[in-house]
């Protein structure tokens, strides 16, 4: 799901600033009316002193800090493969309930009982299912009506909506 949550927010923000730079007059101009300025790309300072000045090889080669990093990557992929093929072998097992991945890394905030009870009383009460799904779908609702707003109010055709002008 984090996936697609990824795919679809860089899809909406691209969309949008197209529609930015078709619509919205003089985008790159520093007389633009309503104050927009041309939007640039930033790097964030962390990651350009990490691969720009340390760079990749101090960090991640054998003897290194994090030389066992990428080592990890090949484990977060393999642990739900084996955890999938045990639930297959065995599928009325206690191991059903084994958070496999979480039991390997130790005490991260992932692993704490908060984070993990909810999750599971949500497989054993299913009707609570529906609590959780109304809190998400409020939030969803709350979303497109910020979005609704902005479009119908603030993003006005000639931008003088509440000087003593009523929009046709």
């Amino acid at each position: 799901s984090q996936v697609v949550a990824t795919i679809v927010a860089g899809m909406v923000q691209l969309g949008v600033q197209t529609w930015m730079f078709i619509n919205i007059a003089d985008m790159c101009s520093t007389k633009q009316k309503d104050g927009f300025m041309c939007p640039n790309t930033e790097v964030i300072g962390t990651a350009s002193i990490v691969w720009g000045v340390i760079g990749p090889m101090r960090m991640f080669s054998p003897g290194q800090l994090y030389s066992a990093l990428p080592y990890w990557f090949l484990i977060g992929a393999t642990c739900p493969v084996i955890a999938y093929m045990i639930h297959l072998k065995w599928p009325n097992s206690i191991a059903r309930y084994v958070k496999w991945v979480s039991g390997c890394l130790g005490r991260l905030a992932l692993c704490r009982p908060k984070n993990q009870l909810p999750s599971q009383s949500l497989r054993m009460r299913l009707g609570w299912i529906t609590s959780h799904i109304l809190s998400a779908a409020l939030d969803t609702g709350l979303a497109c009506a910020i979005i609704l707003i902005f479009f119908v109010l603030q993003y006005a055709k000639s931008g003088t909506i509440g000087l003593s002008t009523v929009q046709k």
